[in-house]
């Protein structure tokens, strides 16, 4: 992929959190129209986060975020959940950045170090057409990363 991502990790008592560097030598040609929550947030540049709790391989939240910071999320394509995801987005000059924090409360549980979940992260450039993830695919919890807390 020309264009790399990067992404941190971290939790504690009261959320998830991630943050999300998007490298973007394109800037001006960033798609980034959908402000209305569950809008079809996918048809901009976008990140994906899906997340697999207790690594079941079954159950997955799913979320796609905008360079606005407008959010899509569903429960195993359940639109009606709403993960209660706060975000912050920003660009500069050469990337966009992401910050996401998912209250524990809308994912029914809370991590405990040493528990094992099911993670796959991607991101879709709609200028090249470029779309990468951490596995296979998006959507298959078979394929999902391990994401273990400490």
């Amino acid at each position: 992929l020309t264009q790399q991502t990067r992404v941190w990790v971290g939790y504690d008592r009261a959320a998830l959190y991630l943050a999300f560097h998007c490298a973007e030598d394109r800037m001006a040609q960033l798609r980034a129209n959908v402000t209305q929550p569950d809008g079809p947030v996918w048809q901009d540049d976008d990140v994906a986060i899906f997340l697999d709790p207790g690594a079941s391989r079954g159950t997955y939240y799913q979320l796609e975020i905008n360079s606005l910071g407008t959010v899509f999320d569903s429960s195993n394509d359940d639109r009606s959940w709403d993960s209660g995801a706060r975000t912050g987005a920003r660009h500069d000059g050469a990337a966009w950045i992401l910050e996401v924090a998912i209250p524990w409360d809308d994912l029914a549980t809370v991590a405990r170090p040493g528990q094992r979940w099911g993670i796959n992260l991607g991101r879709q450039q709609k200028s090249r057409p470029e779309t990468s993830s951490i596995t296979s695919t998006f959507k298959e919890t078979v394929h999902f990363a391990d994401l273990i807390f400490e």
